[in-house]
């Protein structure tokens, strides 16, 4: 009899052990509200499966928004990013070939925008633009969305893949990176009319750009990699493009993730391993880190200033290191399979 009491004890402790287990981490909490947060993308098994979102905010965890919000519904292989933009959130789901619409306070499905390979968003708050690759893997195009209709407004042709895009002056700068073709520039386009502006050389394989607070941008290239012949690979470099007097200035830092702080007057460069940043005063005065283990994205919260940057082997769920660069310590969380992009609403 005793034995019996004590197994059903048992039994009742590891119950509620699980159940507060699951409670800590458990995205079945009613969210009223996601508008605010942090984003983590993770895009799923390459060809297998469903991307999925990582919502983040006041210590709460709350994985695979999408489907359960939506009664389930997946969003399709890959998910790449997001933008907010007018109280909707834009989601670019790669493999799928299109673009999920969904209200931002209630994560419920609004609608889709079918295009090809669909990569990267800027908005100005106003504009929407999003890159995207043909089925061809070397040309690609760059689409102005329509925010009232949800609908494609206007199209601008590319002779190669773009990728990572930033606004300036009213200028829509556009990486354009190497896929199977041989790519050094970026292209500008006037957002009154979208209109060419010019092609710009820049550095080997431009991924990714942003604009500081003074309005200049930064291009970060990752140079070009022949797998066939590592005779034949050239260095990346990130360039500084002069807001006032459009003059260029390049620096020895390489890698694919780019991104800026809150105040947008420190610039984060990584390569996967080691992040670099400086005050855009000062370039040449870098700091670096490493967070112990590889990674796949990077973002700096405007409300904390907190550093993230996503884990992952694509294969099983990953993590996202949170690092503090004044108490000099990190906290990790859980995020979905293949965690790579991130995005703040804060």
């Amino acid at each position: 009899m005793q034995k019996s009491r004590l197994y059903n004890v048992l039994i009742i402790i590891c119950a509620v052990l699980i159940i507060s287990s699951c409670r800590e981490d458990d995205s079945s909490e009613n969210i009223s509200d996601y508008s605010k947060g942090t984003w983590i993308v993770n895009q799923g098994k390459f060809q297998d499966g469903t991307g999925t979102l990582t919502y983040y905010k006041d210590d709460k965890v709350i994985q695979d928004v999408f489907e359960k919000e939506n009664n389930g519904a997946f969003l399709g292989n890959i998910v790449q990013s997001i933008i907010k933009v007018n109280q909707k959130y834009y989601i670019a789901v790669n493999n799928a070939d299109k673009v999920v619409v969904v209200d931002a306070v209630s994560f419920r499905f609004l609608s889709e925008i079918d295009m090809s390979f669909p990569r990267y968003f800027a908005s100005d708050g106003q504009k929407l633009y999003v890159s995207s690759w043909n089925k061809d893997f070397t040309t690609g195009a760059v689409y102005e969305l329509d925010t009232e209709s949800d609908a494609i407004k206007s199209q601008m042709n590319l002779p190669k893949t773009p990728e990572g895009m930033t606004i300036s002056q009213n200028q829509l700068y556009v990486t354009m990176t190497d896929v199977t073709l041989q790519s050094g520039e970026i292209v500008i386009f006037d957002m009154n009319d979208n209109s060419l502006v010019k092609f710009v050389e820049v550095c080997d394989n431009p991924q990714a750009a942003v604009t500081d607070v003074r309005g200049d941008v930064w291009i970060l290239c990752a140079g070009h990699s022949d797998w066939q012949n590592p005779d034949n690979n050239t260095q990346g470099a990130l360039v500084h493009i002069s807001s006032i007097q459009q003059l260029k200035s390049e620096y020895k830092l390489e890698g694919s993730y780019l991104t800026t702080n809150g105040a947008r007057d420190r610039i984060y460069v990584s390569n996967g391993q080691k992040i670099s940043d400086f005050s855009i005063n000062d370039p040449l005065q870098v700091r670096n880190l490493d967070i112990g283990s590889r990674h796949n994205g990077i973002g700096v919260s405007p409300l904390t200033q907190k550093l993230f940057a996503t884990t992952s082997d694509f294969t099983s769920r990953g993590e996202t290191i949170i690092f503090d660069y004044d108490q000099s310590s990190s906290v990790k969380i859980p995020s979905g399979v293949g965690a790579s992009f991130i995005y703040f609403t804060e």
